[in-house]
């Protein structure tokens, strides 16, 4: 038996009656095969969903690692309430697994996407810029230089420069504009999508909604 604190990145159903979890760790991004549990009765079926924070234990088996037990810390739940806390972890969690996908060693992003997610949900600041910081955060531990925009987009440079250097909870006292938070995640997107080859598909619905 094993044992890993995680997040749910993604959750999808698979077969008749069980779902596959996309789990941030640690260790690395896992896959969780949760056997049942799209079931009425099933025990695990509140926690075999998206923003679950816990203990998760699972076994080694010929299909993979299967789920066998949770022990929930938190499920952010104002991110199923309110759409753009929904929308912001979203993004933050596509971006976790496309950026960390094939990482081993991922204490320091877990730990960073946790603070993230407890900003978005339970914070003051704004989603837009909790995904702009998590979004430098990324680039940053990926090496992809987003300095290079300084001499070509001066303010886009300098709203990327005060957010890289702020602590989270310190973004809301940031004098920015939304415009200037969209552009700049949007550059970001664009340096991450160059340098790793990555499509942020749920960067669609940042805009409208945040």
């Amino acid at each position: 038996m094993n044992k890993t604190q995680g997040i749910i990145l993604r959750a999808t159903d698979y077969k008749n009656s069980d779902k596959l979890l996309n789990v941030m760790t640690p260790y690395g991004i896992i896959t969780l095969v949760a056997r049942g549990v799209r079931k009425t009765s099933a025990k695990l079926k509140a926690y075999a969903t998206i923003f679950t924070f816990g203990e998760f234990t699972y076994n080694e088996s010929k299909i993979g690692k299967v789920l066998s037990g949770v022990e929930c810390t938190d499920n952010f739940f104002p991110c199923w309430k309110e759409l753009g806390k929904n929308i912001a972890a979203v993004f933050c969690f596509e971006l976790t697994e496309k950026c960390f996908r094939n990482d081993e060693e991922t204490a320091e992003e877990f730990v960073f996407l946790l603070k993230i997610m407890n900003e978005i949900a339970y914070g003051e600041v704004a989603p837009a810029a909790c995904c702009l910081k998590f979004a430098v955060f990324c680039a940053e531990r990926t090496g992809t230089d987003y300095t290079s925009v300084s001499k070509s987009e001066k303010s886009v440079y300098e709203v990327l420069h005060a957010v890289s250097q702020a602590e989270i909870e310190e973004l809301q006292t940031l004098q920015y504009e939304i415009s200037e938070v969209y552009a700049a995640l949007n550059r970001v997107c664009a340096l991450l999508k160059n340098n790793l080859g990555i499509r942020i598909n749920s960067q669609r619905n940042l805009m409208p909604a945040l």
